[in-house]
């Protein structure tokens, strides 16, 4: 199918309720079908090992096909939380803290790996990394006490 822009299904659908939120939205694709792992630096290939999210996760499927975002959501409040093999921005996540969103949104998660949220049992973290997602998602800033640490 043609993946650009808006018609691909699943772009299209995500990028009405990016409109919603006034956020930019998502299109293209990139070949993925890797297995990542925990990110040796930022901005690095992988997932963001000291996230909640990914707790008892070492390795992770990147899925087949994704479709890459724009950095501009790291400036607009969202925390990177995975990077595709090839360096490109896949998950980002607006935290449930007022330290980190500020807005008093809530959580909200845009990732570019429709394939991961089948959650494929043979998938390397897909199960362990759906389970603690869905928890995850469901705080609010009510349910988050923020520590500063030096």
């Amino acid at each position: 199918g043609n993946r650009g822009g808006h018609h691909f299904p699943l772009i299209r659908d995500a990028n009405i309720i990016l409109q919603v939120f006034g956020l930019e939205k998502v299109w293209g694709h990139e070949t993925g079908a890797r297995t990542i792992h925990r990110q040796t630096a930022p901005r690095a290939p992988g997932f963001c090992a000291s996230h909640p999210l990914f707790s008892q996760i070492k390795h992770l499927d990147e899925g087949f096909s994704n479709t890459v975002l724009d950095e501009m959501y790291l400036k607009r409040g969202f925390r990177e939380l995975v990077r595709c093999s090839n360096g490109k921005l896949l998950t980002c996540i607006k935290e449930p803290s007022a330290s980190f969103s500020g807005d008093g949104s809530g959580t909200i998660l845009i990732s570019g790996s429709a394939t991961q949220f089948l959650c494929s049992k043979d998938a390397a973290g897909e199960e362990t990394y759906m389970s603690n997602l869905i928890l995850y998602m469901a705080l609010r800033q009510a349910d988050v006490e923020e520590v500063y640490k030096p």
